[in-house]
């Protein structure tokens, strides 16, 4: 009778163990989905940095003359440094997420082991 209480315990353990597991991994998906989407707008931001300097002629652009164009590379600058923290600030949570990821895929396999061996007790056991 205390075998099959045993079963049930590990049982539930184990569910709330893959539960934690998978709340974690869909966080970890959640982070990678948006850094990519940052790095994305970091490339965006490049392209359009590399299209102005291909296309502006110094000498007749009247953004240059006018004053918009240092207006214009600030902003960039600016973005692109808000980008940057944006990104530095998930990959700091993305190593905190991994190192809990490792930890909870631990206590999953320990406890899908003890169900396995318990399992097999049962058998030899009756």
């Amino acid at each position: 009778m205390r075998h099959k209480a045993d079963k049930k315990k590990l049982a539930t353990l184990h569910r709330l163990a893959d539960a934690h597991y998978t709340k974690i991994q869909s966080q970890m998906s959640i982070l990678n989905s948006r850094e990519a989407e940052l790095n994305t707008l970091l490339g965006q931001l490049q392209m359009s940095i590399s299209g102005r300097a291909a296309t502006i002629d110094i000498e007749t652009d009247a953004s240059v003359f006018s004053g918009a164009d240092p207006l214009w590379e600030g902003w960039v600058q600016a973005r692109r440094t808000e980008i940057n923290q944006q990104i530095y600030a998930i990959r700091v949570e993305k190593q905190n997420l991994q190192l809990q990821l490792s930890k909870s895929f631990g206590r999953t396999e320990v406890l899908k082991n003890l169900r396995q061996k318990s399992s097999n007790r049962q058998w030899v056991s009756e």
